[in-house]
């Protein structure tokens, strides 16, 4: 099993732009079945602000989903 790493990018393009040199050395993209770095994320659970890290969830199926334009305009 591969070690736990925290994902920490500098600056404002690192941050939002994937295809940035920085992104390589996390793996780039997932594929099925591939272990996922573990994260913490603000959201909703019960009516709640909560935070929710995928840790909590070790040993269970999990579906992660992406959706980037989520709330947006566009």
């Amino acid at each position: 099993m591969a070690d736990n790493y925290s994902i920490t990018l500098g600056s404002p393009e690192e941050r939002i732009n994937p295809f940035h040199p920085a992104w390589n050395k996390y793996g780039g993209y997932f594929n099925l079945n591939d272990f996922a770095l573990d994260f913490t994320l603000e959201g909703i659970v019960n009516n709640q602000n909560s935070k929710v890290a995928l840790s909590a969830y070790k040993g269970k199926w999990v579906i992660l989903f992406f959706y980037s334009s989520n709330f947006s305009f566009v």
